[in-house]
């Protein structure tokens, strides 16, 4: 194997010589994905992580150890970082309770959203997590939005099956090459999703990717037309040759499609409102840029989502940490890898 070939890895262990300083480099480095606390402040005296990252260029393996925290992923910070994967999470040893319900443990695999809020609280815990961008693992599931948060137990045959793979895949890639881990990337995927979906006959699958198709070359085209304050149901329908019930059963799981374009259009003000210049534009002009009709639905809509106000969003301190993540080297180059994915 040559060593061009071979699969980059990231070894993040903090620095600091006392307990806050180390927990401190660890908040900043796992803010790519996460915003964490201490869940005892008793028993955090001698606080470690180790974290091994392996870059496969369309996906991220991560194996993590560490002591109880907190995770989280409120809407303020998706709305900031834009990332929109999957993260399947096995549980090796410790576990996590969800939204204060559903709970993990060792052998237990967690499907995470990060297009959607997130809270739980862990165990110590040693996890293998396979970062994933949600466009290589969605047109493989059933209900690609529906996933977020569920559990799949570890005495099950088909999550014992994934459980041996994941495992398997991650020890072994060390000693892959990049071209060899990415070929056994999409049976991975098709595994996971053999554990996500319900029993699915081949016509079935053939119907899903049909529809994923389908729906996507909608949304592509709505993107297209978001300035447009006058998009309507009835329109979409007519132009893209649906009934009205045909294009409601489309974004079903997206609550409609209007929801659908509202979200869009409150992540491109995101967007506008992250920008250096944007202190220049009123709230207006950026309600019209995104097509909302008023500045006021644009406020009532980005504070229900966000729970602030755009002005607010925008004097928020933007975390330093966001803009040298393209150019983190050595332990912390993980980063860089999932903000790419």
């Amino acid at each position: 194997m040559n060593s061009s070939d071979t699969i980059s890895k990231s070894d993040f262990a903090p620095t600091g010589t006392t307990r806050s300083e180390r927990y401190d480099e660890w908040r900043e480095s796992i803010s790519v994905l996460f915003e964490v606390d201490i869940v005892d402040e008793f028993a955090d005296a001698n606080f470690d992580v180790r974290l091994r990252s392996y870059w496969l260029g369309a996906a991220v393996v991560v194996e993590t150890t560490t002591c109880a925290q907190w995770f989280r992923r409120p809407a303020s910070r998706i709305a900031r970082d834009g990332l929109d994967h999957y993260i399947i999470q096995l549980f090796t040893s410790g576990g996590c309770v969800i939204e204060g319900t559903r709970q993990t443990g060792p052998g237990d695999i967690l499907v995470i959203d990060a297009a959607q809020p997130y809270s739980a609280v862990t165990s110590d815990f040693s996890n293998v997590s396979l970062v994933l961008p949600r466009n290589s693992l969605a047109p493989l599931l059933e209900k690609p939005d529906e996933v977020h948060g569920k559990v799949f137990c570890g005495n099950t045959a088909v999550t014992k099956i994934l459980h041996n793979h994941l495992l398997a895949f991650s020890h072994n890639l060390p000693q892959l090459d990049t071209q060899s881990a990415n070929a056994l990337l999409l049976p991975t995927l098709h595994l996971i999703a053999a554990a996500i979906n319900p029993s699915l006959t081949g016509n079935d699958e053939v119907r899903r990717t049909t529809r994923w198709a389908q729906q996507q070359r909608i949304k592509d085209l709505l993107r297209s037309q978001l300035s447009d304050y006058t998009l309507a149901p009835d329109d979409i329908a007519q132009c893209c040759r649906l009934s009205r019930s045909e294009l409601y059963r489309l974004f079903e799981v997206e609550g409609g499609v209007m929801r659908f374009i509202n979200r869009e259009r409150l992540r491109i003000a995101v967007q506008i409102l992250l920008r250096p210049r944007s202190s220049n534009l009123s709230m207006q002009e950026i309600a019209d840029e995104c097509g909302f009709r008023s500045h006021s639905q644009f406020c009532r809509s980005f504070r229900k989502q966000y729970g602030m106000s755009p002005r607010d969003f925008r004097k928020t301190p933007v975390n330093a940490s966001y803009s040298q993540r393209s150019t983190r080297l050595g332990s912390r180059q993980y980063e860089s890898w999932i903000s790419r994915l």
